[in-house]
């Protein structure tokens, strides 16, 4: 794909059988150097209601419609040599996993998509090669 062709999706849907609820785990990235209590802040900001342990990197976030999201700060490091090229190659440097079931997705794409709009990074699959990309732009 050409550089001043960069890839940005804007909907993220999952299973649509509303009885079948999957939890999913996705990886917010950025270039950013942002912290727990960085992100944090940014979701209170959202109207969302937070339970943060900074010690552990963790963050809860509850918003409107009662959905919770679990979102911790990835500071281990990547030990694959396909993820350690991937985050070098494209100049990232704060990571979190976050986690969600299917009835959340409209919810996950607002917060997101503000999220994105300030720190920048992508939303994407915990997958080998972090796609699809769900939300953002490298």
């Amino acid at each position: 794909m050409p550089k001043d062709k960069k890839k940005k999706i804007v909907k993220i849907e999952f299973n649509k059988n509303k009885e079948d609820k999957k939890k999913h785990e996705l990886v917010y990235i950025s270039k950013e150097p942002i912290t727990a209590a960085i992100l944090a802040k940014a979701c209170e900001k959202l109207g969302g209601s937070v339970e943060i342990w900074n010690e552990l990197g963790i963050i809860e976030v509850e918003l409107k419609d009662n959905m919770i999201l679990d979102i911790t700060w990835f500071d281990e490091g990547f030990d694959h040599e396909e993820d350690i090229k991937f985050i070098k190659e494209h100049g990232l440097s704060s990571c979190f996993t976050v986690h969600v079931t299917d009835e959340n997705t409209k919810t996950l794409n607002q917060l997101f998509e503000k999220i994105i709009e300030q720190f920048g990074g992508i939303l994407c699959e915990d997958s080998e090669d972090f796609t699809p990309i769900l939300l953002g732009t490298l």
